[in-house]
């Protein structure tokens, strides 16, 4: 069910390039194909800013949590043009998942944009928008979608 979401940046096509900077400032850039396992990954795109965003936050922590046994990850992806920001965000909202920041010229167009990628990085599925992601149904969508990408590789 789609909720609300932010206008912001423009729609993805593949995610294996991307580049993105650690929450961790003095860390080298690394490219988002380096840490999709091969189980696949959830990777969230979202900004401190955008109130959907925050909503969402906790239930990706769960989805997380229901996925690790898959070999899946979330990922997440912020988009905040404001290093300062970002890092105040993550030391008053503490995340045990893993968070990178990436250029805003590389937002999607409504945040939160949630894709679903296999372990070459290749978007399986996109979510745009708010959603429920501990719902069953959501949950085993995701792992079929990466059970049967993982099983085209083989």
């Amino acid at each position: 069910m789609f909720l609300f979401g932010c206008n912001f940046g423009q729609q993805k096509t593949k995610l294996a390039g991307l580049v993105l900077e650690s929450e961790q400032s003095s860390e080298r850039p690394i490219s988002l194909g380096n840490l999709i396992p091969e189980g696949g990954a959830v990777v969230n795109f979202w900004a401190s800013w955008c109130e959907p965003c925050r909503i969402e936050m906790p239930q990706l922590h769960l989805l997380s949590d229901k996925l690790k046994d898959h070999g899946i990850a979330v990922i997440l992806v912020s988009v905040d043009e404001d290093r300062f920001l970002f890092e105040e965000y993550l030391l008053k909202y503490p995340q045990h998942l893993a968070v990178f920041l990436t250029s805003p010229n590389n937002s999607p167009e409504v945040l939160p944009t949630t894709y679903v990628v296999n372990s070459d990085g290749h978007i399986i599925k996109i979510y745009v928008g708010v959603r429920d992601w501990i719902n069953d149904d959501i949950v085993t969508n995701i792992i079929q979608l990466l059970t049967i990408a993982k099983n085209k590789r083989l």
